[in-house]
């Protein structure tokens, strides 16, 4: 049987063996690790049964914390060192070759980047005044704390029909560095949905025009199918991802959702239409990153949810209506290296989980007076990237 090509490094923590094998399925492979032992079990694409197996192993592993993970494009074993730092020459003890490759040295120790993430803030309704008498638009009481020096805003914020929430983010843009902003639906209401673009985007002229003038002012970065590079190494990628409603569901989502009522010249056409533009999109941008610069990690902000699982409160995840909400997008090609996490909103359920080896998470604070006591809003929350 052919070796699995493969490539490993390691850190002070762990040794990571990575098997260049594609199209696997995840219930397709089977890891047995013991303390100098590690076997891997595959059943490829092909339905050809394979196996990778190291032993001895150089040094002992921990086999409690070791585990691994499936993508499109490979697996990667994760095997947890015993003794933190020591040092590996080899996977092996060295006396059987056919398992020895040259030391490949780990890469540098790469700094994640935090970003403090919120979404459906809903500045656009009345919230109680600061001072505790009355109730004020939330464009006038809520206060973002920064905990990072970048804030991304993950939809429907407030209406871009409102001057608060221009006012809400300027003001706000005098405490970050850059705010990344993403439109929701609530954003089109009262307004058209290209009319609603085209005021953010002027909004972003806006600020840049006023930061030559204003060395205190951050940067607006409208994620509206835009890419913005954060590093040399972390890629930010945003846009609405409009769901797709199914023939099935249009009647009940057409005739229970608010943003055919109160977005002008909005259709369930139109809505499917600007999914297809969304995820046209995000597929373009991963692929010429993937091809061109492979090293990149890449975040992705979008205001509807990108799977149907674990993102809406469960009594709705079976519901024509959360067509509306969501797309499973967990079994499509999108959903794949270079991407490592992804942010969503929309859905006033807020979840952090790894599905199929992306990290998909939310943090939502829903309607004021009705969710925003109980939806597990942290409004300090930070994702590192």
């Amino acid at each position: 049987m052919p070796r699995l090509p493969f490539q490993w490094q390691q850190t002070d923590q762990e040794v990571v063996v990575t098997l260049l094998v594609k199209n696997v399925s995840p219930d397709k492979v089977e890891l047995d690790v013991q303390k100098r032992e590690c076997h891997v079990t595959i059943t490829l694409a092909t339905g050809a049964d394979s196996m990778f197996i190291l032993d001895p192993l150089f040094h002992p592993v921990d086999p409690e914390r070791s585990h691994h993970q499936v993508l499109p494009s490979r697996i990667t074993v994760y095997l947890a060192k015993s003794l933190h730092g020591q040092r590996w020459a080899y996977l092996d003890d060295g006396n059987q070759p056919e398992h020895v490759d040259p030391v490949v040295e780990p890469p540098p120790v790469i700094e994640q980047i935090p970003i403090q993430i919120m979404s459906d803030l809903h500045l656009e309704l009345f919230f109680p005044r600061r001072e505790g008498i009355g109730v004020h638009p939330g464009y006038h009481v809520f206060d973002c704390a920064p905990s990072s020096r970048f804030l991304a805003l993950v939809g429907d914020t407030g209406l871009a029909a409102h001057g608060g929430l221009y006012d809400f983010l300027e003001r706000t843009l005098h405490k970050y560095r850059h705010i990344f902003y993403v439109i929701g639906n609530h954003e089109g209401y009262s307004s058209s949905y290209e009319h609603t673009r085209a005021e953010l985007h002027d909004f972003a002229s806006r600020m840049r025009a006023n930061r030559l003038s204003d060395p205190t002012l951050g940067t607006f970065v409208l994620l509206d199918r835009t890419r913005f590079d954060l590093s040399d190494q972390v890629t930010i990628l945003g846009c609405t991802l409009w769901s797709h409603i199914p023939p099935s569901a249009a009647l009940v989502v057409r005739q229970n959702l608010r943003d055919f009522q109160v977005i002008k010249d909005w259709t369930i056409d139109t809505y499917n239409q600007a999914h297809v533009q969304d995820i046209q999109w995000l597929m373009d941008e991963c692929a010429e990153i993937r091809a061109s610069e492979p090293h990149r990690r890449v975040i992705v902000f979008t205001h509807h949810a990108p799977t149907k699982i674990g993102t809406s409160s469960p009594q709705y995840e079976d519901s024509p209506f959360n067509s509306a909400f969501s797309t499973e997008l967990s079994s499509h090609p999108v959903w794949a290296a270079p991407i490592t996490t992804w942010v969503y909103g929309h859905t006033h359920h807020n979840s952090d989980k790894i599905l199929n080896g992306i990290r998909i998470l939310s943090n939502q604070r829903g309607y004021e007076g009705v969710e925003a006591n109980n939806a597990g809003f942290n409004p300090n929350f930070v994702v590192r990237v």
